[in-house]
């Protein structure tokens, strides 16, 4: 099948973090800035965009406009009457992407639908939470501008725990994820679906996206108070199989921790077109077994798992098989087997450390070792399932290698916080990967069912180490398995005791490109790749950052800084480029770029710059050739919780990418309509006075997971075909 006919080229691999509470005072009134730049291929330690592909290229000064503030500047909803709940259910859908250089309508062109929150702390009210809708269509006379919204239901008794605090269902969700990365479409009306999880409110909501430029208010699938033993939604998939009980394809969703927010979580799998009990749906149960409300919550918990690399510093418990903290999630090729990546136990990050926090608000470091007082608890191991029946609970759990990093904080250490994960695309591949959030490594192996093959145990390798407290987070593969691409929050700012401990740049805030092409080049067999040596003179143990002899050269693993982050084997990943965007705002929030996605649908035009392979019929931009991210992970100060301080600068940034030679650099035309700036803002004073179209002035929010959307385009993975 053709490229035209079948929109597919990469995927992504979403972590899900419970990042809460930020001070205030901080806050994002000032965050319109314009961004300074560095040179000669270093990084500003306060302001800056730069681009390396191999070598530095430096992104050239960016003016600051002033723009409009308080309409939409293209046009599509402007009267300040407007009925805030969604006049787009009236027959309203934003206009059409107009060629800035011809004057012609771009037929069907991309947009980028974002599941956003309202950030509440900016004016004191919380307006509801929604998706927003950009244009992506790179020569559109409104690129990068918001150009439509699509809002939630309100109900009462929805939220788990904000029922109790009267919150509606349209608010306090904490957007997160949603399954942007496998596509539902119903098979008996054709419509295409976007579920969308509310981070604390449990809620699951489905939009229509079947025209993405004219999305309807959601319905609720599942209300938070409707579950038993589940709370924090991450990622969402489309299963691959039908339901051997009621032969309907499901969905499925990771739940990180137990009702309580305490652990452990479970997979809840679920009808895509039931109706929540809190919305007039009859509960799935032996007196009613209609398909469609179809509600399952699998265990996750496996008594006698593998020992845990280190005992458990708060409880002590060695046996693995406990912590199961489902975050990241993935299907091998054959769509058999589904794995999950266990993060984090919610309560703990939520409520932050009641000791460290009167030092500091944020996980990173304090003045007490956080060995004595800290309470938060990280997952350090893999959980495989068998996806033709969840109900079984794992069959496989696997233990991801310690280091010989030493670091002052336990969960600074290799291991801890498994966030993002994810699978090579092709047949025939039984790699995966998976990065912890905390302890910044991302980790490889070319077996995930290495147990259900009978080959012994799935054996993970270190292949690239960025950190201490990094934030490697959701990442994104090429449909091809030649490239992943993998933001880092940095987390660390100047000041922080391990910023830039290793190397300069190490928690700068940025997408790296690695090409993975000699680790999927040993199939299923052993990987000599691992962990940089030991180095006992340094301060954190590691030879992790010291110049690497290798480099220039063949053998060189870091092509942009030249400097060691694995042991130098063949099959070692090659970082090829990398985009980095500091910003004051991702230092004072402790954030950075998060969700990560490849762009899978393509584009009706392209610029004057686009390299041959990137080029389609007509003038139109292949699938896999943008990259695009959001600087935002968790902040639960609407919610009155201290947490851990990782917010981000709530920006939107698109970055062109070759899939020949995995360059990447950043498209500094996707620009603010109101400031002028480089990425599209989200917060600052401008947007304030925004008028987001089919909503109102609503103020300030916060961007988390998104899709690039065409009509009629389809995304598919091998074990959808």
């Amino acid at each position: 099948m053709t490229e035209p006919e079948r929109y597919r080229f990469a995927r992504v691999v979403k972590h899900t973090t419970v990042a809460l509470g930020i001070s205030a005072a901080l806050g994002y009134a000032g965050s319109v800035l314009a961004l300074g730049l560095g040179g000669g291929g270093t990084t500003d330690a306060v302001n800056n965009i730069q681009t390396t592909v191999g070598t530095t290229e430096t992104v050239g000064p960016q003016p600051v406009s002033t723009g409009q503030t308080g309409t939409n500047v293209g046009g599509v909803v402007t009267t300040a009457s407007d009925d805030l709940l969604g006049t787009g259910d009236g027959g309203q859908r934003a206009p059409e992407a107009v060629n800035k250089n011809t004057g012609e309508v771009i037929p069907n062109g991309s947009v980028m639908v974002i599941w956003t929150g309202d950030n509440a702390m900016d004016d004191g009210v919380h307006n509801g939470d929604f998706v927003s809708v950009i244009d992506a269509e790179p020569l559109s006379r409104t690129y990068g501008q918001v150009i439509w919204t699509g809002n939630l239901p309100s109900y009462l008794g929805t939220n788990n725990p904000g029922a109790a605090l009267g919150h509606t269902s349209d608010t306090h969700n904490e957007p997160h994820h949603g399954n942007t990365y496998t596509q539902y479409i119903d098979p008996a009306s054709g419509k295409k679906l976007l579920f969308t999880g509310g981070l604390i409110s449990g809620n699951m909501f489905r939009f229509d996206i079947t025209d993405p430029r004219a999305i309807r208010t959601a319905e609720l699938a599942i209300c938070g108070t409707e579950l038993l033993k589940s709370s924090l939604t991450d990622d969402i998939f489309t299963m691959p199989r039908a339901n051997p009980t009621t032969g309907e394809i499901n969905m499925v969703a990771t739940y990180m921790g137990g009702k309580s927010y305490g652990g452990p979580g479970t997979l809840v799998e679920f009808h895509p077109l039931r109706t929540s009990t809190c919305t007039g749906g009859l509960p799935y149960s032996p007196l009613n077994r209609d398909a469609r409300q179809y509600l399952a919550e699998h265990d996750s918990v496996v008594i006698g798992g593998p020992k845990r690399y280190r005992p458990n510093p708060v409880t002590g418990n060695t046996d693995s098989g406990l912590e199961a903290y489902p975050h990241g999630m993935w299907f091998d090729p054959t769509g058999r087997y589904v794995a999950t990546s266990d993060y984090a136990m919610p309560a703990t990050i939520g409520g932050g450390d009641p000791i460290q926090n009167l030092f500091n608000s944020t996980f990173l470091n304090a003045p007490l070792s956080g060995n004595d007082t800290s309470i938060r608890m990280f997952g350090t191991t893999v959980r495989l399932w068998d996806a033709n029946d969840l109900s079984k609970g794992p069959i496989d759990i696997s233990q991801v290698p310690d280091g010989p990093r030493v670091e002052d904080t336990y969960f600074h250490e290799e291991p801890e916080g498994l966030m993002p994960f994810g699978m090579p695309h092709q047949p025939g591949n039984k790699g995966a990967f998976v990065a912890s959030m905390c302890g910044g490594t991302i980790f490889y192996t070319s077996n995930l069912l290495s147990k259900v093959d009978n080959q012994g145990p799935v054996k993970w390798n270190a292949v690239w180490d960025v950190g201490p407290c990094s934030g490697v987070s959701v990442f994104t593969i090429s449909d091809d398995d030649k490239y992943v691409v993998f933001p880092v929050a940095g987390i660390q700012s100047p000041g922080d005791p391990e910023y830039n401990r290793d190397y300069e740049g190490q928690h700068n805030r940025r997408e790296i490109v690695l090409d993975i092409q000699p680790l999927i080049a040993k199939g299923d067999g052993p990987i000599d790749c691992d962990f940089p040596a030991a180095d006992p003179t340094r301060p954190g143990n590691t030879s992790l950052g010291l110049p690497d002899p290798a480099c220039p050269g063949p053998m060189c693993k870091d092509q942009v800084q030249g400097v060691i982050h694995n042991n130098g084997a063949p099959d070692c990943p090659v970082k090829v480029s990398e985009v980095v965007h500091n910003s004051p705002v991702n230092y004072a929030q402790h954030g950075g770029a998060h969700y990560t996605l490849i762009d899978r649908i393509g584009a009706g035009t392209r610029k004057g710059n686009t390299p041959d392979i990137c080029k389609g019929a007509n003038g139109s931009l292949k699938a896999g050739c943008r990259v695009a991210w959001s600087d935002y992970f968790v902040v639960l100060d609407h919610m009155g919780l201290q947490g851990t301080g990782s917010g981000g600068d709530r920006k939107i940034y698109m970055a062109d990418f070759n899939p020949s030679t995995g360059a990447m650099s950043l498209d500094a035309t996707f620009r603010d309509e109101l400031t002028g700036e480089v990425g599209v803002n989200f917060a600052g004073i401008a947007r304030q006075g925004f008028h987001w179209p089919n909503r109102g002035v609503t103020g300030e929010a916060r961007p988390h997971a998104f899709t690039l959307e065409r009509k009629g385009a389809v995304i598919t993975e091998p074990w959808q075909q």
